[in-house]
């Protein structure tokens, strides 16, 4: 099997996937997901197909920040301290899971976040949402 095959069945497997098309053969998609170790593929298929935790794929979703923010944010739905080291350096998606699973301040990756000023007022915004603030004598601050 080649990348032109590979890319092809992604792509089949997206369009189940959003379309929802029952799969008959679970097993089959999950041997095919491990083996080309795509982390946005397994995070969508526990996500949308098995709707349930899927452990013997959890070392190809950890490393991959928003593939693991996903799978934290839909199935875990808590805190995923195993993804955080790789999550914490992509300031929009440590932002979102601050947002999305943590549900406020996130203070071990706001150095990351506040490295683009768009990001970082958004995190500030949500933190307001949330009824958090940020000392402003803890952080160096945009504006």
């Amino acid at each position: 099997m080649d990348d032109t095959d590979i890319d092809f069945i992604r792509h089949c497997l997206r369009f189940e996937i959003y379309k929802g098309i029952v799969f008959e053969d679970f097993q089959k998609w999950k041997e095919f997901l491990l083996e080309i170790e795509d982390p946005s593929m397994i995070a969508m298929f526990a996500i949308y197909a098995l709707k349930g935790r899927w452990p013997e794929a959890e070392p190809y979703i950890v490393k991959d920040p928003k593939a693991a923010h996903e799978y934290a944010t839909h199935i875990l739905k808590d805190r995923w301290p195993e993804a955080e080291p790789y999550i914490v350096h992509h300031p929009s998606i440590a932002s979102q899971y601050a947002r999305d699973v943590i549900k406020g301040r996130w203070p071990e990756a706001e150095e990351s976040i506040k490295e683009f000023q768009a990001t970082w007022k958004r995190y500030k915004y949500l933190l307001k949402a949330f009824g958090q603030d940020i000392d402003v004598w803890q952080v160096d601050d945009w504006d």
